[in-house]
């Protein structure tokens, strides 16, 4: 048997901000993370786009709206700090009606966000070739992505280097939270504190401790094409549509990478399975159930419009309803100028069973000296290193 100070169940941008910090406040504690891959962030966390993102969608009373702007602050020094490459990209905002921008705007000066309210010929001098039939638009200059590989590794080498341990290929079976004991396929587990940051299997292994019952997972693909810039056709940066802030999705938007591939993306369509990146693959028994089940109760009860959400991401499935989508991003785009790639990612969004809401908010729960992070989507790399500290002085709270 194993035993440890802290036992953190998986190796996601969450569970090593937390090691982490852990490790920075408690250099002589035993911290030991449980991977069920055989690497660390196979899934969302090495799969996300890499843009830093300021905080300008979330309302300032959810933990979203705390954390992610001193969040993208921090992850980005310790880019700088250890030689991890960032790129400055600045984000441009594009709406349908003038007066949806007020409310970022709002939010913006909230943040203490570098923001700017631009006209079009502004618009143009920043975006050439982007597309809008308003005459204001929302420019953020302060915008960076990042490699989210590349940072989750550094993390990884520097926790390991100081002490701890990360134990791979290792999948939770069962929890005895009563004797504080846990077992994998292969070892047992003794723990005096233990943090559950599984991503998109937290609701399942939440449950062992008899925790967040009322929760689960609905998982949503989103794929990407990459877009085949011309001399009249490119972007220099990033461009957003406004989101329906109702739902936790931001819409189709341009991406432009850490190596200045520009991509259009991600669409946000329900599946069967938490790892069902192509075909049947990744879908679990249990999932062919469960998910069907509580997606067709959802839709019926249409809380947050999940139904028109999920209408229009059917017809995304097709690459013409794509290009028109992108055409009201930039302009002259056609279904030529867009190839299919492999980068797509699965949101494990959390959902609660009796209201049949998607839970918009991040969402901790506490259990005597376990404590479980359920709901860690978007912006959930951005706001990482901010938003460990918040769950370990929960883990601690009386």
């Amino acid at each position: 048997m194993y035993e440890c100070d802290y036992l953190i169940i998986g190796s996601g941008i969450v569970g090593l901000s937390i090691a982490k910090e852990l490790q920075t406040n408690n250099p002589n504690a035993r911290i030991l993370i449980i991977e069920k891959e055989k690497k660390v962030g196979k899934h969302a966390s090495g799969r996300n786009s890499g843009v830093l993102h300021s905080g300008i969608y979330y309302d300032p009373n959810t933990i979203k709206g705390r954390v992610c702007n001193q969040g993208s602050k921090e992850m980005l020094e310790y880019c700088k700090a250890n030689n991890l490459p960032y790129v400055k990209r600045g984000k441009t905002i594009i709406s349908r009606n003038d007066d949806d921008m007020s409310l970022l705007y709002h939010r913006a000066k909230v943040y203490g966000i570098k923001a700017e309210m631009i006209d079009k010929k502004q618009l143009y001098d920043i975006e050439p070739c982007c597309h809008t039939v308003t005459d204001k638009s929302l420019y953020l200059s302060d915008v960076y992505v990042i490699d989210p590989l590349s940072i989750l590794n550094s993390i990884r080498h520097s926790f390991m280097l100081n002490g701890g341990e990360i134990h791979f290929n290792n999948k939770v079976i069962s929890a005895d939270p009563c004797n504080s004991t846990l077992e994998t396929e292969f070892h047992k587990y003794k723990y005096s504190y233990c943090i559950n940051a599984a991503g998109q299997y937290a609701d399942q292994v939440a449950h062992l401790f008899s925790v967040g019952h009322e929760y689960t997972m609905i998982p949503f693909k989103g794929v990407y094409y990459k877009l085949i810039e011309r001399p009249d056709m490119f972007c220099n940066g990033l461009i957003y549509p406004v989101p329906d802030l109702n739902l936790p999705f931001l819409g189709l938007h341009t991406l432009k990478s850490i190596r200045g591939d520009t991509f259009i993306g991600p669409t946000a369509l329900p599946v069967l399975g938490r790892e069902n990146y192509s075909g049947i693959k990744g879908v679990e028994n249990s999932d062919l159930i469960n998910v069907p089940y509580y997606l067709v109760k959802a839709l019926l009860k249409n809380k947050q419009n999940i139904r028109g959400h999920t209408k229009n991401e059917i017809k995304n499935i097709f690459k013409y309803n794509i290009t028109k989508s992108a055409q009201h991003l930039i302009q002259g785009i056609s279904s030529n100028d867009l190839v299919v790639c492999d980068k797509s990612g699965i949101r494990p969004q959390l959902l609660n069973k009796n209201t049949l809401e998607m839970v918009m908010d991040f969402k901790i729960e506490k259990k005597d000296n376990t404590i479980h992070v359920l709901n860690s989507i978007s912006p959930a790399f951005t706001s990482a290193f901010t938003f460990s500290r918040i769950v370990i002085n929960e883990l601690f709270s009386k």
